[in-house]
């Protein structure tokens, strides 16, 4: 998780690049630079891969918490596995002794 956190923090400190990319592009195309077609597929094709790449981030940090609170349950059925086991030793030997 802490890999994935780091990945976060990444895409996080590159998010002013990222604006002031889009923010170029959009003034090229209110300018009515030459290449305005080029440059809005381009803008288009940025902001639909950075919002595949958040939704695929987010994806994985739901399926790496999902793991985690799966791992901390079975560890907690195991102890009341062992907790169950340990009383009906117990209520054994009292009903033998």
């Amino acid at each position: 998780m802490n890999n994935h956190q780091s990945l976060k923090a990444e895409i996080d400190a590159r998010e002013e690049n990222f604006n002031i990319c889009i923010s170029l592009g959009r003034d090229l195309l209110n300018r009515k630079h030459y290449a305005s077609s080029e440059i809005e597929k381009k803008l288009i094709k940025l902001t639909t891969e950075r919002a595949e790449m958040m939704r695929r981030w987010e994806d994985r940090w739901e399926y790496l918490q999902l793991s985690e609170l799966s791992s901390v349950l079975l560890l907690l059925i195991a102890l009341v596995d062992i907790d169950n086991r340990r009383l009906n030793c117990f209520d054994l030997n009292r009903k033998f002794a």
